[in-house]
C-alpha cells in the first residue's frame, strides 16, 4: 500500500450524551369556537416550564402521558413450539452496488509504525461486540483493530480470519472473507468468540476468552505494536449494558469523532493520514433475507394463531395501537414486495378482529360497561359529557382510568387504511366488501375527533388537534386547552385521513390533513448543511424538546404519504428529511441517534425505528436502505413485532 505523510492531530472531543427514549405521548383535545381562559402554550413534559405571561388564573394543562407504547415482549405470544424442520438456507447477499454513494466521506489510514487512535478506556460488563468497516486490509500479519495499553489483550483480523488474544493465548476464527467484504463483526463472550463478515459466521470456544476482564484503549495499536490499514468506522457494544456503546468515525477536518458512552473523554488520532472513501463495505445480511426466511421465522414463532387474534379486550392493553399497527404494515409491505395475497388474508383477518373489538362493539355485546368505566380527561368532548356513551374507536388505559385519543385511534386507522389502499389500488375484488366496510367505520371514528380540531385556538397554528379541556362541557375553542397535540399524534391520524379522502372523497379530512401538514412545515428548522430538525411538540417560546427518532417515524411516514398522494408537491422537505437521516441520524457503523438533530444514541429498542417510515426516504437518497440494514443487523432480530415490519421494508427496497 502507499503510505501518506503522517500528521499529528490535536485532541478532538465530541460529546453526545446517550439517551433512553423519554416518550410523553398525551391525549387529544377540542375544536373551533369562542375563546375561554386557557392553559399557556407549553411543551407538556412531566416538569414543564411555566409561561412567563400566563392568562389570569389559568387552568392547569392536562398531565402529559408517559410513553403509551408497551415494553416489547422478547418472547411474544404465543410461545413458539420447537420446529423440527430446518429453516431454509439463506440467499446470498448481493455484492454492493458500485453506483451507491459512499455512506461516509473519510477513512483514517494507519502506517503500522507510529499511527494509532486513543479511544480512552473502554471495558465491557460482559458479552460485547466490535463492528468495523475497513477501507483497506493490509496482507500479512494480523491487523490489530482493538488493543490495550498493557499489550495483554487485542482483537485483530486477517484476510480470512478474526484473531483474539487473552491470558497469553491467541485464538483464531477462520473461514471468513474480510479482504473482499471489509465488514467485520466480532462478538466476545466468556469462553466463546464469534466472527462474521456479514455473510458467513463462524465461532470457536476456548476457556481463555475473557469478555469483561480487560480494558481497551487503542485502535491499530496493542502495547508497543502498531498495525497498518484503512478504517472507515468502528463501534463497541456492551451487549449487557447498551448505554456503554460507543461509535467512532473520522473527518479530515475534525479528526476522530466519538459518539455514545464516555464520548466526552479524550479521543484522539495520532499520526494518521486521510483518504476519501470511494467504496462501501458489503452490506451485512439480515435474518430475513428472503420471503422464505421471513415466512419461516414468522410461522415458527406463530405456529397456530397469528399475532393479536387472541386479544379479546380491545385496545385495553394498548396492543392494537402499538403492535397491530406494525403487523398490518408488515403484511402490506410483504404483499407489495411479492404480490402474495396470503399477507392480505392476514391483514384482513387482523383488521376484522380490531373492528370487532371497538369500545362500541364490546358494549353492544355486554362485554364492557362504559358507565362504570367512563373516559377520564382525554376523549372527544361528546363522550366526556355523556357518561356511558362508548366511542366507536378504542380506549386505552392510563393511570387506572381510560382515555380515547387521536393518537390511539390514529395508530390503528393508519395501519388499517394502508390495507385498504393496497386492496383498492390493486383492485382485489375478493376483499372489496371488507375494504368498503373499513372505510365506513374509519370515517366515523376519525370524525369523532372533529371537536378536538381547531384552526382558531392559536393564531400561529394553521390547524391541529388540541388537548380537550375536561373541566368544562363547552364545545369549540372554549372546550380546548391551548396547547396542541404533539406532531406525531396529529400526523398518524392525518395519514389515515389522506387515504380516507383518496378512496371515499372525504374532503373535510383531506383539508385537516393539509392544515396539519402546514402546521408541521411551518415549524421545521432548516439548517445550512441541508439537514433539518423540529421539536416533539409546538412551543411558542422556543423551549420545546427536540423530536426523537422513534416518535419521528410517524412524522416522516406522514410526510412520505403526503408527498406520494399529492398533498405535498414540494420535494424540498423530503430531501431535507433524507439528508437528516444520512448525515445526522445514522451513526456509522450501525447506530441511530436519539434526537433528529443527531444528538445522543437511541435505546436498543428505538434503534429499530430506522426500519419503518425513515427507510422510505430511500426514494430520495439511495443510501438510506443500506444504512437501515446495518442498524437492523445489530438491533432488528425477529423476536418481536417491530423488526418484522422493519425487515419486511428492507426486503421491499431490496427488490425495487
Amino acid at each position: 500500500m502507499i503510505y501518506r505523510q503522517s500528521i499529528q492531530l490535536g485532541t478532538f472531543k465530541k460529546v453526545m450524551a446517550l439517551s433512553l427514549v423519554s416518550l410523553a405521548l398525551a391525549g387529544c383535545g377540542g375544536s373551533g369556537g369562542s375563546d375561554s381562559s386557557d392553559d399557556p402554550v407549553i411543551d407538556p413534559e412531566p416538569t414543564p416550564e411555566p409561561d412567563p405571561t400566563p392568562d389570569p388564573t389559568p387552568d392547569p394543562d392536562p398531565t402529559p402521558d408517559p410513553d403509551p407504547e408497551p415494553t416489547p415482549d422478547p418472547n411474544p405470544e404465543p410461545d413458539p413450539d420447537p420446529d423440527p424442520t430446518p429453516e431454509p438456507d439463506p440467499d446470498p447477499t448481493p455484492e454492493p452496488d458500485p453506483e451507491l454513494a459512499p455512506l461516509l466521506k473519510t477513512a483514517a489510514y494507519f502506517d503500522g509504525v507510529s499511527a494509532y487512535a486513543d479511544i480512552a478506556d473502554w471495558r465491557a460488563d460482559g458479552e460485547f461486540r466490535l463492528v468495523a468497516w475497513l477501507d483497506e486490509l493490509t496482507n500479512g500479519e494480523p491487523t490489530i483493530l482493538l488493543g490495550s495499553s498493557s499489550g495483554n489483550a487485542y482483537l485483530a483480523v486477517t484476510a480470512s480470519s478474526a484473531v483474539g488474544y487473552w491470558n497469553g493465548k491467541q485464538i483464531e476464527v477462520q473461514g471468513l472473507d474480510f479482504d473482499e467484504r471489509r465488514f467485520v463483526e466480532i462478538t466476545i463472550e466468556d469462553g466463546k468468540m464469534t466472527a462474521s463478515d456479514g455473510l458467513s459466521t463462524e465461532s470457536v470456544s476456548d476457556g481463555s476468552i475473557d469478555a469483561d476482564g480487560v480494558s481497551y484503549q487503542y485502535l491499530y495499536r496493542n502495547g508497543d505494536d502498531y498495525s497498518s490499514g484503512g478504517l472507515q468506522s468502528l463501534a463497541l457494544v456492551d451487549v449487557s449494558d447498551a448505554e456503554k456503546s460507543r461509535a467512532i468515525r473520522f473527518d479530515d477536518s475534525q479528526g476522530l469523532i466519538a459518539q455514545g458512552a464516555d464520548a466526552d473523554q479524550s479521543h484522539s488520532a495520532y499520526g494518521v493520514s486521510w483518504q476519501a472513501i470511494d467504496t462501501n463495505v458489503m452490506t451485512p445480511q439480515l435474518e430475513a433475507n428472503s420471503q422464505e426466511a421471513w415466512d419461516a421465522k414468522f410461522e415458527k414463532t406463530y405456529p397456530t394463531v397469528r399475532p393479536l387474534l387472541n386479544e379479546t379486550v380491545g385496545n385495553d392493553e394498548r396492543k392494537f395501537a402499538w403492535q397491530g399497527h406494525y403487523w398490518l404494515r408488515a403484511y402490506v409491505r410483504m404483499a407489495e414486495t411479492y404480490g402474495d395475497t396470503k399477507y392480505i388474508d392476514y391483514a384482513v383477518e387482523l383488521a376484522d378482529h380490531m373492528f370487532n373489538y371497538t369500545d362500541e362493539k364490546r358494549v353492544e355485546r355486554g362485554e364492557l360497561n362504559i358507565f362504570n368505566q367512563p373516559y377520564v380527561e382525554q376523549a372527544p368532548k361528546l363522550y366526556l359529557n355523556t357518561p356511558g356513551l362508548p366511542v366507536p374507536g378504542w380506549r386505552r388505559s392510563y393511570n387506572g382510568g381510560w382515555r380515547n385519543e387521536a393518537l390511539t385511534d390514529g395508530m390503528i386507522l393508519n395501519g388499517i387504511m394502508r390495507v385498504v389502499d393496497y386492496i383498492k389500488a390493486h383492485n382485489l375484488t375478493q376483499y372489496q366488501a371488507q375494504a368498503d366496510s373499513y372505510i365506513e367505520q374509519a370515517l366515523r371514528i376519525a370524525r369523532t375527533h372533529d371537536s378536538s380540531f381547531s384552526t382558531t385556538k392559536n393564531g400561529a397554528i394553521q390547524g391541529s388537534y388540541f388537548y380537550v379541556n375536561y373541566k368544562n362541557e363547552d364545545f369549540g375553542d372554549g372546550g380546548l386547552f391551548s396547547n396542541p397535540l404533539p406532531y406525531n399524534h396529529n400526523m398518524t391520524l392525518a395519514t389515515a385521513m389522506i387515504y380516507l379522502d383518496k378512496w371515499a372523497d372525504a374532503g373535510d379530512l383531506r383539508a385537516k390533513a393539509d392544515l396539519i401538514l402546514g402546521f408541521y412545515t411551518d415549524n421545521i428548522n432548516y439548517q445550512a448543511d441541508g439537514t433539518c430538525s423540529w421539536d416533539y411538540q409546538y412551543s411558542s417560546n422556543d423551549t420545546g424538546k427536540m423530536e426523537d427518532v422513534n416518535h419521528a417515524h410517524l412524522d416522516v411516514g406522514f410526510m412520505v404519504t403526503a408527498h406520494n398522494e399529492g398533498l405535498l408537491e414540494d420535494v424540498a422537505p423530503m430531501n431535507c428529511l433524507a439528508k437528516t437521516l444520512t448525515e445526522k441520524v445514522f451513526v456509522a457503523p450501525f447506530m441511530v441517534s436519539y434526537g433528529v438533530d443527531g444528538t445522543g444514541v437511541s435505546s436498543t429498542w428505538d434503534q429499530v425505528a430506522i426500519g419503518y417510515d425513515w427507510i422510505d426516504l430511500q426514494a430520495y437518497d439511495s443510501r438510506v436502505a443500506t444504512m437501515a440494514q446495518h442498524a437492523l443487523r445489530q438491533f432488528g432480530g425477529l423476536s418481536w413485532y417491530r423488526p418484522y415490519s422493519a425487515q419486511a421494508n428492507t426486503l421491499y427496497w431490496a427488490n425495487q
